[in-house]
């Protein structure tokens, strides 16, 4: 199921960014799929910390500061604002509303181990 919901941003994005999106274009300070590379070892490993850290109601810049740079971001031009923080079985979502704050986070913890799932200190999901 991860796989497909990645492989489906990813097809919406290109579309997006090909001028296939409808009406309009993204704005000025719209970010498109910003996946350029795969992030650390390093990174990969704090995320499961930082992401307890994370809270409902941050901002973009707040999310950024407490996880580091997404692996994806869709801004609300794209009618399902949000960042996502993925590598190998992790999966990371922080979901945004309107205004541009979290309305939800979300750990798809489908595909992690015993051991993986156990570092994670919170909820999986959390509004």
């Amino acid at each position: 199921m991860r796989r497909w919901f990645a492989i489906a941003n990813l097809v919406v994005a290109g579309l997006l960014s090909s001028g296939c999106g409808g009406s309009g274009s993204a704005t000025a300070n719209a970010p498109a799929d910003t996946q350029e590379h795969a992030p650390s070892v390093t990174t990969v490993k704090s995320w499961p910390i930082a992401w307890c850290k994370a809270q409902p109601g941050m901002t973009r810049a707040q999310m950024r500061a407490v996880m580091g740079p997404p692996t994806s971001e869709f801004d609300l031009a794209s009618g399902n604002p949000q960042m996502s923080w993925e590598f190998a079985e992790y999966q990371f979502n922080a979901f945004m509303d309107v205004n541009d704050h979290v309305r939800q986070l979300d750990v798809n913890d489908i595909e992690l181990s015993a051991s993986e799932k156990a570092a994670i200190h919170c909820p999986s999901t959390r509004r």
